[in-house]
């Protein structure tokens, strides 16, 4: 369930070195997005990194209702019309002024670009900027420009007297403490009961579509946080049911890592084979998953009477 290649291809950089820790956040805000609404998948496209010209000019998300009619009941997209311009800043970036004029001028290129004239009417365009932390400086330089950021719900931020198309700003961290669990989920320093919460969620997956999406958001969050299963599996309080979804995510992982060790292996021939497809593994728990030795050979199955000749091998 929470493993597959569709995560893989997506959240990791493959290189000859292998799988790179650098965590790729937008991709896990996208499929953290389209769980949030999973419950309008049949109401919405999402198109990511639209293109708006030949040149390498693109938005994050483009959002289209097939209806213009359908009510979103959800503040993070009950404001939503036709077009839904969506730009995300990852934990690891600032949001600045600079960022929402670019944003904005995405949507008016968007508009332009339109095959007819008017095909696509501004009065049916919004903007939406997705940030974690709220960005006091940026909304400083705004009102220093006569602009103002009007809370419309917790974490909603509406500007008003800046442009025409109605831009939003979201504040991850401010918005309803009891939903939105995967976007608020992606950043480092990941509390239990946070975690907790998103995991639970992730059990109700109901389509392959849905567990697609929760997979990407899972994969970043274990990669911003390494230890975060090796804490909530030491809470004496975790129930019988999280205690076992914690085992089968964690099953994947030493699978995928076992696997990864068995293909380089099979490089040094058959006779060294099996024992560099061992070492290899462990190698890769230890760097991904932070796993002492011990810890890796003892997912991996390995005899505890030859941890001392592995433990020679690394």
């Amino acid at each position: 369930m929470f493993y597959n290649e569709y995560t893989k291809k997506l959240l990791y950089n493959e290189s000859d070195k292998g799988m790179s820790k650098l965590i790729q956040w937008h991709p896990a805000f996208y499929g953290g997005l389209e769980w949030e609404l999973r419950e309008y998948r049949n109401d919405l496209i999402y198109e990511t990194e639209h293109e708006l010209s030949k040149k390498p000019l693109r938005m994050d998300m483009l959002i289209i209702k097939k209806e213009s009619d359908v009510v979103i009941d959800k503040s993070i997209a009950r404001f939503f019309k036709r077009y839904n311009i969506i730009e995300y800043k990852s934990p690891d970036n600032a949001l600045t002024i600079d960022d929402l004029y670019k944003t904005i001028g995405y949507a008016y290129i968007y508009k332009g670009l339109s095959k007819h004239v008017n095909e696509i009417p501004a009065d049916e365009i919004t903007i939406s900027v997705f940030r974690y932390s709220y960005p006091r400086e940026m909304f400083e330089d705004l009102k220093r420009s006569g602009a103002d950021a009007v809370e419309e719900e917790p974490g909603i931020f509406l500007i008003k007297n800046l442009q025409q198309i109605p831009l939003r700003v979201i504040v991850i961290k401010r918005l309803d403490p009891l939903q939105y669990n995967a976007i608020k989920a992606l950043r480092k320093s990941l509390g239990k009961d946070e975690f907790k919460s998103f995991i639970l969620e992730g059990v109700s997956s109901e389509t392959q579509g849905d567990s697609n999406n929760f997979d990407a958001v899972l994969d970043a969050v274990l990669l911003a946080n390494p230890n975060i299963i090796e804490k909530m599996k030491e809470d004496k309080s975790m129930g019988a049911v999280l205690d076992g979804v914690l085992d089968e995510i964690m099953k994947d992982k030493y699978e995928m890592y076992e696997k990864r060790g068995r293909e380089e292996g099979m490089e040094c021939g058959i006779e060294q084979g099996i024992e560099q497809t061992r070492v290899i593994s462990v190698k890769n728990l230890m760097k991904n998953l932070k796993l002492t030795a011990e810890q890796a050979m003892d997912a991996l199955g390995i005899q505890k009477s030859e941890y001392s000749k592995y433990m020679r091998m690394l």
